[in-house]
């Protein structure tokens, strides 16, 4: 459920309209006692969200997300997170979530 929306954005807004092979790479991490889940897709990127601008159209999936994380995870303080936004290259689109380990 928390991966979904990344992943649909990757391939109905990233993959839409290249030319090219998608590539979409979903990784899992230990990092500083958080699972690190990264979504990285090869898309269209920060082009799509510059052409957004004349047209723009009110994205959920943020709000979707992080309501789910705050359900799950910050009833108390914020332990999960997600942060998304185009790669350095300007082509395609990276997502990190941030979740807690808990180890019993």
């Amino acid at each position: 459920m928390l991966l979904q929306p990344f992943i649909e954005n990757s391939i109905e807004h990233g993959f839409k309209s290249i030319d090219y092979g998608g590539i979409l790479t979903i990784s899992l991490r230990e990092e500083a006692n958080q699972l690190l889940i990264q979504i990285i897709d090869n898309g269209v990127g920060l082009q799509h969200q510059q052409a957004q601008t004349i047209t723009p159209k009110k994205s959920l999936s943020k709000v979707i997300i992080q309501e789910r994380l705050d359900v799950l995870f910050n009833r108390q303080e914020k332990k999960a997170w997600f942060e998304a936004g185009p790669n350095m290259d300007q082509q395609g689109w990276t997502a990190r979530i941030h979740i807690p380990l808990i180890i019993v």
